[in-house]
């Protein structure tokens, strides 16, 4: 169901299986010793719909991916996407909330909410890590750029 809104607590931290659980619609992934107030957090980002794995997790994740795209890039490659929602692509892939997304971009929250809507729509996917996953897959982002 798309509308439920699930949070996995593991003790794995291997990239297949988070992917893995991101496929299969999970909306939050922490590891089984999270503190509260992160579990706290979380809860309360997943009830507002958005999508969290705990940082050390998701770095593990995009790193791997990060990997897998190296000598599969191909700038020539036609990006469905308009420039102001690669410059929100780029931001989320670096794990950048909407909050400062709106305020990196100087656009409001509602116009985030858009872009990641049309976005999601472009390339096919459920959700901001998905949507990072694949423009990481396809080299479009780099996660060595510093936050703007």
């Amino acid at each position: 169901n798309p509308a439920a809104r699930i949070i996995a607590l593991s003790m794995h931290q291997q990239e297949d299986i988070v992917i893995d659980a991101v496929k299969a619609g999970i909306r939050g992934y922490l590891s089984k010793n999270v503190n509260a107030q992160t579990l706290i957090t979380t809860i309360e980002a997943v009830a507002r719909g958005d999508f969290l794995i705990e940082p050390m997790i998701a770095l593990k994740v995009l790193n791997e991916m990060r990997q897998a795209a190296v000598g599969k890039r191909d700038h020539n490659a036609v990006v469905p996407l308009t420039a102001s929602e690669m410059a929100v692509l780029r931001l989320v892939a670096q794990g950048v909330d909407n909050d400062l997304i709106a305020q990196k971009m100087t656009i409001s929250m509602h116009t985030v909410a858009n872009r990641l809507r049309s976005i999601y729509e472009k390339l096919h996917v459920n959700n901001r890590t998905q949507a990072a996953l694949y423009a990481l897959r396809h080299g479009w982002v780099d996660l060595e750029e510093p936050l703007d």
